[in-house]
C-alpha cells in the first residue's frame, strides 16, 4: 500500500510565501531612503533567500518515496466491523448491583439539580 507524500509541496509554497513576503517588507523598508534602514533590509532579504535554500535542501535530502506498510499484505489488512448492536434487556433481568447503582446515580443528580436551584 503506497501512499504519496505532498510535504515537498507544502514546503515549496511555504518558501515561496515567506521569499514573497520578505521580499515585500524588503520592499517598503526601501521606499524610505535611509541608510541604515536599507542595510537591514538587504540583511533580512540575505537571511530570507539563505533560510529558504537551506530549507530546500533539506527536503532534497529527505528521501521522496512513498512509505509502505511493512510487513502486511492486502489479505492481512485489518477489516473494519459493523458497531455491536446493544440489546435492551428487561429490568427484571438486570443484575440487582447494576440497578442499585443507577439509583444511586439518579438520586446524587437529583441532589445536585436541587442544589443548583437553590444556588441560582
Amino acid at each position: 500500500m503506497n501512499a504519496p507524500s505532498r510535504m515537498p509541496l507544502v514546503l515549496a509554497f511555504l518558501i515561496g510565501m515567506f521569499v514573497a513576503a520578505t521580499g515585500l517588507a524588503v520592499a517598503v523598508l526601501a521606499s524610505f531612503s535611509d541608510p541604515m534602514v536599507l542595510a537591514v533590509a538587504g540583511i533580512a532579504g540575505a537571511a530570507c533567500i539563505v533560510a529558504g535554500l537551506i530549507t530546500w535542501l533539506i527536503l532534497r535530502g529527505v528521501r521522496q518515496e512513498p512509505y509502505e506498510l511493512a510487513g502486511l499484505e492486502d489479505d492481512a489488512l485489518p477489516v473494519r466491523h459493523a458497531p455491536a448492536r446493544i440489546h435492551a434487556l428487561p429490568s427484571g433481568e438486570l443484575p440487582p448491583a447494576y440497578l442499585a447503582a443507577v439509583m444511586k446515580g439518579i438520586a446524587a443528580n437529583r441532589a445536585a439539580m436541587r442544589s443548583r436551584d437553590l444556588h441560582h
